[in-house]
């Protein structure tokens, strides 16, 4: 068996369309969800900004080989069970 490396790290700019084209492939059933153009829209750029300026958002990739491979979104709540504390 081949010995795969797999980095988590935090997403980048860069990952947007590998991330977005790896989600879109994902969807109910394994079936896409839209067909998506060879040039993303400007709108996804932006929704990452959003997400990256957020101190309690993570957008997260996967690599292996330098390849993205899987992606997830941490997020950082503040709850009253926790007196307000960020959890």
């Amino acid at each position: 068996m081949q010995d795969l490396r797999v980095t988590i790290r935090k997403a980048v700019q860069q990952d947007v369309d590998a991330i977005v084209r790896l989600a879109n492939a994902g969807g109910p059933e394994g079936y896409r969800r839209r067909d998506l153009p060879s040039v993303l829209p400007r709108t996804y750029l932006q929704a990452f900004a959003t997400i990256d300026s957020n101190p309690n958002y993570y957008l997260m990739v996967a690599e292996i080989d330098r390849t993205v491979v899987g992606t997830f979104h941490l997020i950082f709540l503040t709850y009253l069970a926790g007196e307000g504390r960020p959890d």
